[in-house]
Order: structure tokens, then C-alpha cells, then sequence
């Protein structure tokens, strides 16, 4: 990764081409309890420390779960729901 010297954030010198990046997480920890407990730390991860870094400025993440009590049909949603967000940022599409 090349570093921008000039640049006070030390964003990367836009070397990944992307214009966004998409993180799909699973979790069996409940959205409301983890929210609560831990604040929402994996978006910052992903869309400063990894892609932000990168010159990525677009980062779409979802998290899906609990995966432990899921069954067919939901998962089945998530799945719909990501070839939707993958569908949209192939056509270039802000989702």
C-alpha cells in the first residue's frame, strides 16, 4: 500500500480501483444486544481502518444474523438481499 505523505488522514493514494467495497458479516449475537454492548466496532474497522486506508470511500456492510436460530427462509432473505447490494454496485449504483 502506497501512502500518501500529503494527505493528514494517511489515506492510501487510491490503489484499490473500487468504488465500493462490501462486507457481509454474520453473527449469533442478537443486532440490539451487540449494539448495546459493543457499539457498532466492525463498521469502523471495514470503512476506516481497511478501505478507507485504500481510498475506498463507499463501504456498504450488513450484518445477518443470528445465524444459530435462522432457518431456510431467512437465510434465503439474506442471501436475496445480498445479490441485490452486489447487483447495485455492479451497475455502479449508490445502495
Amino acid at each position: 500500500m502506497r501512502i500518501r505523505p500529503e494527505c493528514p488522514t494517511r489515506r492510501a493514494g487510491g490503489l484499490l480501483k473500487a468504488r465500493h467495497a462490501l462486507v457481509f458479516n454474520t453473527s449469533n449475537t442478537p443486532a440490539d444486544r451487540e449494539m448495546a454492548a459493543f457499539g457498532d466496532p466492525l463498521e469502523a474497522i471495514w470503512a476506516r481502518c481497511v478501505f478507507g486506508l485504500c481510498g475506498v470511500d463507499s463501504v456498504i456492510r450488513r450484518m445477518y444474523g443470528p445465524v444459530s436460530g435462522s432457518d431456510a427462509a431467512q437465510r434465503a432473505q439474506w442471501l436475496d438481499e445480498v445479490g441485490s447490494l452486489v447487483a447495485a454496485a455492479a451497475r455502479r449504483e449508490v445502495v
